[in-house]
């Protein structure tokens, strides 16, 4: 619970689409269908349901509901022709070696579509995690290949968790692999080219030096928000060694805090981008603190103009910190992730093309005010994912000047973030995937809703 909290703050500091791929309702899934590259298979999902996609995984995507049980999507690939009834024969064999006291609820063989199916559900009376049920569904795509449904619940939840689990796999299509990549490399050529044409040294008489804003869910402020953007040295401090920290650049800091639960979460993103955009440095840092006046600092917010890398002093506290730091040098992305319970180091090629700073996820929004409605394909670091992930961005114009960006941050995500902007690029509304809102405020108003935490 707490990776995926920090993930979501992490998250939150990203502005950021892709068209929505429409299919029949259902009264159990989600409109807005998922859709996997490699082998063409697309899905809808519970409705809200979240879909993830870890770093390091072989599942190609994971399905956490409020409800306590998970639906995970794995692609299993063979080096020999293999059909149903020898994939059933080894699912059953792995199931008897790893739990003895496995009881078969159901063994059938049928159809989803037009690709053959074996399914197959177990109940495992003694686990770890108390009686248990896992459910497994084999989808022929092709004589050596298969997309493997798992569903995994409580014994309590089977029952609600079942027809879900059905509905999804029923919803499951298979398109051309070879016209999805085509699809994605003509989003990714418009991308590319917008992002030769924009002029982002425009941009330094349109920063927005502060804004803040209200996270609100329902009728109820959960938290808030503030974000600034500046041009200079990444660092005002006198450094001469030629390096990024002396070179001009755009910086744009992140802070939020956030009542989770009996929690309070702190989000502090920092980054920079050089002019020529060919180095650039981000650092999120995210701490958890319980909730309680006498345990919780107050944050000081310095107020002098300057933006420096390193403004925000919160004290972090690893065994409760998330930490990442990125760098793009040398057309290398390297990154540094600190959880509670781990420390791990990340390098990537640059996309050759395509490829957003995390600068540019602020700055961007605010040069398609000048363009056609339309939409483009982008590379970005995904900090929610821990990768580099493809993305689209669509804007659409109102007839009173303000533009909407349509915000995906990558294919795996369901719900899309809606920013309305004025004509000068400053936020109207945004609205956050499962209803949230974060809405413009003035600081006083932060500070009379935040008294002891704001000053």
């Amino acid at each position: 619970m707490k990776q995926q909290i920090a993930n979501w703050l992490g998250l939150l500091v990203l502005i950021v689409t892709v068209t929505p791929l429409w299919a029949q309702d259902s009264p159990l899934l989600d409109n807005h269908r998922w859709q996997e590259y490699s082998y063409g298979v697309s899905i809808l999902p519970p409705l809200g349901a979240n879909v993830h996609k870890r770093s390091v995984d072989d599942a190609v995507a994971r399905i956490t509901t409020k409800d306590g049980y998970a639906i995970n999507l794995f692609i299993k690939e063979s080096q020999n022709q293999m059909n149903i009834d020898a994939a059933r024969k080894d699912a059953l064999t792995q199931m008897a070696g790893a739990f003895p006291s496995a009881i078969v609820l159901d063994d059938q063989i049928n159809k989803i579509g037009k690709h053959q199916a074996l399914k197959l559900h177990f109940y495992l009376p003694r686990t770890k995690q108390g009686p248990w049920v896992t459910a497994q569904t084999f989808v022929q795509l092709s004589p050596t290949a298969f997309a493997l449904f798992q569903l995994e619940t409580p014994k309590k939840t089977y029952e609600l968790a079942r027809p879900v689990y059905e509905a999804v796999i029923q919803s499951m299509q298979v398109s051309d692999p070879r016209k999805l990549l085509a699809d994605r490399e003509k989003l990714l050529d418009a991308g590319h080219q917008l992002l030769e044409t924009l002029k982002f040294d425009q941009l330094k008489k349109q920063l927005v030096p502060e804004q803040w804003f209200r996270f609100v869910q329902g009728d109820r402020d959960i938290g808030y928000m503030r974000i600034r953007q500046a041009h200079g040295k990444l660092d005002g401090r006198p450094i001469h060694d030629n390096s990024v920290m002396e070179r001009l650049g755009f910086k744009v800091e992140v802070m939020a805090r956030i009542e989770f639960g009996k929690s309070l979460y702190d989000s502090v993103n920092t980054c920079y981008v050089s002019d020529e955009h060919d180095e650039e440095i981000w650092s999120i840092r995210t701490n958890e603190r319980p909730i309680g006046a006498r345990k919780i600092n107050q944050l000081h917010l310095r107020s002098e103009s300057r933006l420096k890398f390193d403004v925000q002093e919160i004290p972090v506290d690893f065994k409760n910190a998330w930490v990442e730091t990125g760098l793009l040098s040398n057309r290398k992305i390297r990154l540094s992730r600190h959880d509670p319970s781990s420390d791990k180091e990340f390098e990537w090629d640059m996309p050759p093309k395509g490829y957003l700073s995390q600068v540019d996820l602020y700055l961007l929004p605010m040069l398609l005010a000048d363009q056609p409605d339309g939409m483009w394909g982008f590379y970005a670091y995904h900090p929610n994912s821990g990768r580099i992930s493809f993305r689209t961005e669509r804007v659409e114009h109102k007839n009173n000047g303000r533009y909407v960006v349509y915000s995906r941050l990558a294919p795996e995500d369901i719900q899309e973030q809606i920013t309305e902007y004025n004509p000068n690029g400053t936020i109207v509304k945004r609205t956050l995937p499962g209803g949230r809102m974060l809405i413009p405020a003035e600081r006083h108003q932060i500070e009379r809703l935040w008294p002891q935490f704001v000053k």
